[in-house]
């Protein structure tokens, strides 16, 4: 077995904070916190939380939409490329506590983040850049999207994302050949469930 470099090991770490393990445990993390009044705020990684479950639908419709294949060698000849699904995660939910926060030193963090997970998708030639600039463009729409819901039309939020979902998931079902997406109805479920949380915690 080939030694890592120090680099391919740099690249690992960071290439983990793009993994759902990883992220639940920043999520469980960040909404314990505020029980023990550090100045964490529960609302804003449950937010974030819905911005990546949505963002895990809307990828995979993206992706089903463009059809780029990721190297048949090493993922299989139905795996696709654009946009990429890691960044697009990471975009969606540390790029939210960033907005939110608007703490220079989160952010710092959270850019650090965000060039450790690019140098390693380069690094282990997991995307291209077109696959990862794709991610930062339509993962940005997403929030932005959010953040616009949520200061004009909070009332109706949780209804305006069940029939986004919905329709985004049909539409995967549809254009798959009607081949059910395990993560994409776990996401679905997910969001969904997330919202209501969402709205029966912070009514206003």
């Amino acid at each position: 077995m080939q030694k890592l470099s120090s680099l391919d090991e740099i690249a690992i770490f960071f290439g983990n904070f793009s993994h759902t393990p990883i992220i639940v445990i920043v999520f469980v993390i960040g909404i314990t916190l505020k029980e023990l009044n550090l100045k964490f705020e529960r609302r804003y990684f449950i937010e974030a939380i819905i911005v990546l479950l949505f963002s895990i639908i809307f990828n995979l419709a993206l992706k089903y939409s463009f059809r780029i294949p990721l190297p048949e060698a090493r993922f299989g000849k139905d795996a696709f490329a654009f946009p990429s699904g890691h960044m697009h995660s990471v975009v969606s939910f540390y790029g939210w506590l960033a907005f939110r926060y608007k703490s220079w030193r989160l952010n710092i963090v959270i850019g650090i983040i965000f060039l450790g997970v690019i140098f390693g998708m380069l690094r282990f030639e997991y995307h291209e850049i077109r696959d990862i600039l794709g991610a930062l463009f339509f993962g940005s729409i997403l929030l932005a999207t959010y953040n616009y819901l949520l200061k004009n039309h909070y009332k109706y939020i949780h209804y305006i994302i069940s029939f986004a979902s919905a329709f985004l998931v049909l539409y995967i079902y549809l254009i798959h050949q009607h081949i059910v997406i395990t993560s994409a109805w776990l996401a679905f479920i997910g969001v969904n469930f997330m919202a209501m949380v969402m709205k029966k915690l912070y009514p206003n």
